[in-house]
């Protein structure tokens, strides 16, 4: 039977333990403040946005969104949050428009408050295996395997999809688990070959139910790292009904990356209040 791999668990273990935290900076009468910025409306983002904004709630952590029409009030937005003493991490929202540079856009941010771990010094960080800030959805996926006690070292996992924000990361932090570690993108050929020699196959591309039965190799395990807005709802980048029936295990969407992700960017603004204070 197939097992699912669910972030809740782990959530709930990663939030008991940042209570006292909070309610430490509290007795300071420091209340710790993200601001999630948007680059024109999105129904992932948003769907993200409030994820947050109730989990930060019950935690104590304020979730302050924001949304910019252009370029240029995106960077006004966010040399202001690197300004405000009392806004201490700074997420910027996927997707952003290809003819935005992703990389150019978190330069700007504070590396203090990088909670995405994408400014180049947090980035280079992670490159030369002494990271600060992790990009929270790969460091997501690496937590949920370890959790689930599957076997990292020496297996070959394939990750498909290359973006900053979770395929390089997320290669990276499997490569330091020494997995033999193949990084998949557009410019793959026979990606199907390639996804069935997977014992761990990763996912992150932003394309509903693109993985199929037929690209997965019997008995793997497979982490779908999408979040999709559809109008039957949030889905991921796996085919969840057919993928469930070859993988050995599996993790859904919602309830599986995206739980322990919401909270893993909450303890980094929890770390950024801490260390700004």
């Amino acid at each position: 039977m197939t097992r699912l791999l669910t972030g809740k668990p782990m959530s709930d273990a990663l939030a008991a333990t940042l209570a006292p935290r909070v309610a430490k900076l509290s007795s300071r009468g420091i209340v710790p403040a993200l601001a999630a910025l948007q680059y024109r409306p999105d129904p992932s983002a948003r769907f993200f946005v409030e994820r947050i904004q109730r989990a930060g709630s019950r935690l104590g952590v304020r979730v302050l969104p924001q949304e910019a029409t252009d370029v240029a009030e995106l960077y006004a937005t966010i040399e202001r949050c690197n300004a405000d003493p009392k806004t201490h991490g700074v997420t910027v929202l996927a997707p952003l428009p290809p003819a935005v540079d992703v990389a150019a856009v978190m330069e700007r941010v504070d590396p203090r408050k990088d909670l995405e771990g994408l400014h180049p010094y947090n980035a280079g960080r992670l490159a030369n295996g002494k990271p600060g800030f992790v990009p929270y959805t790969a460091e997501a996926i690496l937590l949920l395997l370890r959790d689930s006690g599957v076997q990292l070292q020496g297996a070959r996992a394939v990750v498909v999809g290359r973006s900053i924000v979770v395929g390089r990361p997320a290669s990276l932090l499997l490569m330091y688990e020494n997995a033999t570690v193949t990084l998949a993108h557009r410019g793959t050929h026979d990606l199907t070959s390639l996804t069935r020699e997977a014992q761990i196959l990763v996912v992150a591309i932003g394309r509903p139910g693109f993985i199929d039965a037929g690209m997965v190799r019997p008995g793997a395990v497979v982490v779908d790292a999408g979040i999709n807005a559809t109008p039957d709802g949030v889905v991921g980048d796996v085919d969840f009904a057919r993928v469930s029936s070859v993988a050995s295990a599996i993790t859904p969407v919602p309830g599986g990356v995206g739980s322990l992700t919401t909270m893993l960017l909450l303890r980094n603004a929890v770390t950024a209040a801490e260390q700004l204070s």
